[in-house]
């Protein structure tokens, strides 16, 4: 009978070790394609909005006080439309806030000396989005996703367009979705390159170098072989606990997601099983009767426990199958927004084009009229001298006729003497 229970309790532990590690798999592979998916939407907002020509004339004009007016509303309405910036603003290159949805930063210079230079030769080097990570707001003490997009005429850098993009909203509603039966764990997330922390539930983590040995090891691992695929990693930490941690590389962003719980609390069941099933065999052993019957008691507790375990991972797929269609939805919303956006665009760009036409045709217009104008003073100037002639003309021909009067009246005299 201890042959039995050894070989029982280590088969259905096996199998409720691997359910549940397969459940926490689950949960940090939705968890992650939702956070993916949040911040993707973000970044094709804010290059949506450094798309707009208030945005480009505004940069290459930024003394234009009415260039201003316009990259303000724009601004403004930009954001209350989207509704997810903590701030969204415009700058030029030398950080100087021309537009922002806090009219208190408006005119402020955010950085200078050698902090300006490395942000001119890092954010600003090349036309492409950066993304700082998460991080707590100067101006209001949120958590936001600073995000930064240079705009550039031909190839020279004329501004950028920056903004704060709630985190905290993000995070909240991560941290509801709650493990089942793993109320404890810690959710992390960290930058792949730097070691820095990008979240932590503990606020004065964020942004400082993470020294916890397991997770500098998994850094190692996902920056070694490169994989995408959500992964585990036990050790012991500084205090003697063993620990468990389930991973996921977000490639793109250099990113990593990550779980991690006490290895006794995530395996808890496992040794109520061994328990269970040591409690049954020692029942049958005291029992009297068949040795068969043993063995179908114990069977059926069995198929019982593998049956929880069953309907527990049912659950999960419940919860993890609602997580993914929530993260399909928001991508097709995402992607409606993001179709209007850029359908707007290009009607304000046809309008901007026939008003260039307009505005092209009204000075030729006009040139036409001043060199019609010109016509008509030179017609003028033609009229008063041939008018003048006419008179000169006619005294000339007055004076002549006067002239052959007298001479009729003397050849008249000289016919009758």
């Amino acid at each position: 009978m201890l042959l039995l229970w050894f070989v029982v309790s280590s088969r259905v532990a096996s199998m409720v070790k691997s359910n549940i590690t397969n459940q926490m798999i689950d949960v940090v592979e939705s968890r992650a394609a939702i956070i993916n998916d949040y911040v993707a939407s973000a970044e094709e907002y804010l290059t949506a909005f450094s798309l707009g020509s208030e945005v480009q004339e505004l940069l290459a004009h930024p003394e234009d006080m009415g260039q201003r007016q316009k990259g303000q509303k724009y601004t403004e309405e930009f954001a209350a439309v989207k509704g997810v910036f903590e701030g969204l603003y415009i700058g030029t290159p030398d950080t100087y806030i021309l537009t922002h949805t806090s009219q208190g930063a408006i005119g402020m210079t955010t950085r200078e000396g050698e902090s300006l230079q490395v942000f001119r030769d890092t954010i600003l080097a090349e036309p492409k989005l950066t993304n700082l990570g998460i991080m707590k707001s100067p101006g209001t003490g949120s958590m936001i996703l600073s995000m930064y997009c240079p705009v550039f005429e031909g190839n020279r850098c004329i501004g950028y367009v920056g903004a704060g993009v709630y985190a905290s909203r993000l995070m909240d509603a991560l941290l509801d979705l709650e493990i089942e039966g793993l109320p404890n764990s810690e959710y992390v997330f960290l930058n792949a390159e730097t070691g820095m922390y990008l979240y932590h539930e503990n606020e004065e983590l964020m942004n400082t170098e993470m020294t916890d040995e397991g997770y500098l090891e998994i850094l190692k691992k996902v920056k070694s072989d490169g994989g995408t695929q959500a992964g585990t990693y036990s050790y012991q930490d500084e205090e003697g606990v063993n620990q468990l941690v389930v991973y996921k590389y977000l490639k793109d962003r250099d990113w990593v997601f990550m779980v991690r719980d006490n290895a006794s609390e995530v395996y808890g069941e496992v040794v109520t099983v061994r328990i269970t099933v040591g409690i049954l065999c020692a029942v049958e052993a005291a029992r009297v009767g068949d040795a068969g019957k043993g063995f179908s008691v114990v069977s059926d507790e069995v198929g019982n426990l593998a049956s929880k375990s069953a309907e527990a991972a049912k659950s999960t797929g419940t919860l993890i199958g609602r997580s993914l269609q929530d993260v399909k939805t928001g991508t097709e919303s995402t992607n409606l927004a993001i179709s209007a956006v850029q359908v707007i665009n290009d009607c304000i760009q046809s309008i901007k084009m026939l008003m260039d036409d307009i505005t092209l045709a009204s000075v030729q217009q006009s040139e036409m009229i001043v060199s019609v104008e010109n016509r008509i003073k030179e017609v003028s100037r033609v009229i008063e001298a041939n008018s003048d002639a006419a008179e000169e003309s006619a005294a000339i021909s007055n004076e002549l006729s006067e002239q052959a009067r007298t001479l009729n009246r003397l050849i008249s005299q000289l016919r009758i003497k």
